[in-house]
């Protein structure tokens, strides 16, 4: 096993990183043309295409030189996007292989009493659905990968194009492909779960960077009514929607001007009335963890479990400004093997 990279990317900062450098909600974020992110989104992937040829090591090097425009020091990791990259090369504890098998997900927060949506049926083969009662609104994903959703109502009939429409999604994971570990041995089933929230939308997110079970950064989703409703009529299975926008904050609620993978800087918001039970909840769940972010959803004062995360923007996620990506890769301290 690797050996844990030096000390000077280990030790914890003594103050605050976040206190003076980006909390400043007026800051505007240069925008892209969109042909120029139509050719770049399509370079990236031809890159992605020739790296899955190549082994693990180089595939994620190649990877991260396409999305970072640099090379990554992935022995001696500094940066957070860095030693996400690490993570997935080196350390390959069960720890980590359960945040990306959803079923195991739900399983570990639920044996710390967190509210989890009802998991209705899983699978591996979609027409068992149609002996199955269903609710009136339900959600289908796959066990074994990240971002994919399908938002269903009522029970599921023979010839539904929903079996057309996920007929890919049993194969390898895109995340697995790609070399992120975890995904990698994460069993290959469909899972459908109670749908929570309002018919319009989803419940707003709550994605909160967790570094030694400590919370110190909320990124916030809130997908629009009218956002959700164009996404529905369309054939696409990604999620959230393309161009939603996202603000980060502080534990204690300070807005910050940072931005992650191009995507808006959203308007700022309240805190919510349950923040207190979000960052407890948060904790608890990433107390095993060096690093982790924990999803969360909010429903009135509930807060339900969303999933783990163990490789955020699958280590290819540039932040705006560039200095949050060092900040961050500060506060997070690696195991030692």
């Amino acid at each position: 096993m690797h050996r844990r990279p030096g000390a000077k990317s280990r030790g914890r900062p003594e103050r605050d990183l976040f206190a003076d450098s980006f909390v400043s909600p007026t800051v505007k974020v240069p925008s892209r043309g969109r042909t120029v992110y139509a050719l770049r989104a399509g370079m990236a992937r031809i890159t992605t295409a020739a790296a899955r040829r190549t082994p693990p090591k180089l595939r994620r090097h190649i990877l991260f030189l396409s999305a970072h425009r640099r090379l990554g020091r992935f022995s001696r990791p500094v940066t957070f996007n860095e030693k996400l990259n690490w993570r997935m090369l080196y350390d390959h504890r069960e720890l980590i292989a359960l945040t990306c098998d959803k079923l195991a997900a739900k399983q570990y927060a639920q044996e710390h009493s967190v509210r989890v949506p009802l998991t209705l049926w899983s699978g591996s083969d979609l027409r068992e659905l149609e002996t199955v009662p269903m609710p009136e609104r339900w959600v289908l994903k796959p066990n074994h990968s990240s971002g994919q959703v399908h938002f269903g109502s009522g029970p599921l009939r023979r010839g539904d194009p929903l079996f057309v429409k996920v007929r890919s999604w049993l194969q390898e994971s895109a995340p697995a492909r790609n070399g992120e570990w975890g995904y990698q041995r994460a069993r290959r089933l469909l899972l459908v779960e109670e749908r929570i929230g309002s018919r319009e939308t989803t419940p707003t997110s709550f994605k909160v960077y967790a570094f030694d079970g400590q919370p110190r950064m909320i990124g916030v989703i809130s997908v629009e009514p009218d956002r959700f409703s164009r996404w529905q009529q369309t054939t696409d299975t990604l999620w959230p929607p393309a161009g939603t926008a996202r603000r980060f904050y502080t534990p204690d609620w300070q807005p910050l001007s940072v931005t992650e993978g191009g995507l808006p800087l959203a308007s700022v918001v309240p805190p919510p009335p349950n923040l207190g039970a979000i960052l407890e909840t948060a904790s608890q769940l990433a107390q095993p963890f060096d690093f982790i972010r924990v999803d969360l959803y909010t429903i009135g004062e509930a807060v339900y479990f969303g999933e783990l995360t163990a490789y955020p923007g699958a280590g290819l996620s540039r932040f705006h400004p560039y200095r949050v990506d060092r900040q961050l890769g500060a506060l997070w301290r690696l195991p030692r093997f």
